[in-house]
């Protein structure tokens, strides 16, 4: 997981897509957030989608938050590592008009029995996670506007809530910055400290590791009831807002 260093601004890092058609059947919605693939597979219609994904990490991962070299940028301008082949993918998504901005993401690393190696968090703080469990990663969330922001991110953690419930996966582990386990924690998100400050080479910077207590979150996002209409299929999206014209 990542924050905004302010090095480069948000509007920056954003991709936008000209001819998407996420929204061709809400054109009024200003947001859509949803699912694109599991374990790296999905139908052709989602390849732009995907790649527009997996540039905007590197955008941000690379140009504005400086966590990664830009020796993992791709030549088609991706980042993309090992672990995604075991993940499912989320995307939020911007209406505007004219092109469909890439401003938020999150995967969900599983460690199954098909896909048992070391999770990142395993591997960088030397503490096993059961076969079961998860790793959230990659979480990004580019709105400048703190109430959008917010909805981007409920959006973003229920969705991820929603498979890891559906699979019955726990625990639920991921590596942040000491400054945005503040933020999570301020937002409401139960967790604890599972691995003390440690500085990771890749990155460049101290990260930590958290537990996500995943009932807990559902509880005070409002109950089961607010996982339960999540639609876990690539392309199906749920939408919100008003377009701004």
């Amino acid at each position: 997981m990542t924050v905004d260093t302010k090095r480069v601004s948000n509007q920056e890092v954003i991709p936008l897509l000209e001819n998407e058609t996420v929204f061709s059947d809400n054109p009024e919605a200003r947001f859509a957030l949803g699912f694109i693939s599991h374990d790296a597979q999905h139908t052709s219609d989602l390849d732009e989608l995907f790649r527009a994904y997996l540039k905007l990490r590197a955008n941000v991962y690379i140009d504005q938050a400086n966590l990664l070299d830009e020796s993992y940028r791709r030549d088609d301008g991706t980042e993309v590592d090992d672990d995604d082949r075991r993940a499912s993918h989320i995307v939020a998504l911007e209406n505007r008009l004219s092109h469909v901005a890439i401003v938020g993401s999150m995967r969900v690393i599983k460690k199954s029995e098909q896909h048992g190696s070391p999770l990142p968090y395993e591997q960088t703080f030397a503490q096993e996670v059961p076969v079961g469990g998860d790793e959230i990663s990659r979480y990004i969330n580019r709105i400048d506007d703190r109430h959008d922001a917010a909805e981007v991110r409920t959006g973003l953690f229920v969705a991820a809530l929603a498979l890891i419930h559906s699979q019955n996966m726990s625990p639920t582990v991921a590596i942040v910055e000491p400054v945005l386990e503040s933020r999570l924690q301020r937002g409401g998100v139960p967790l604890i400290r599972s691995a003390e400050p440690q500085m990771i080479e890749k990155y460049g910077d101290l990260n930590v590791g958290i537990t996500i207590d995943t009932a807990g979150l559902i509880e005070a996002l409002g109950g089961p009831e607010v996982i339960k209409s999540v639609n876990t299929e690539p392309g199906q999206f749920v939408y919100w807002g008003q377009v701004q014209r």
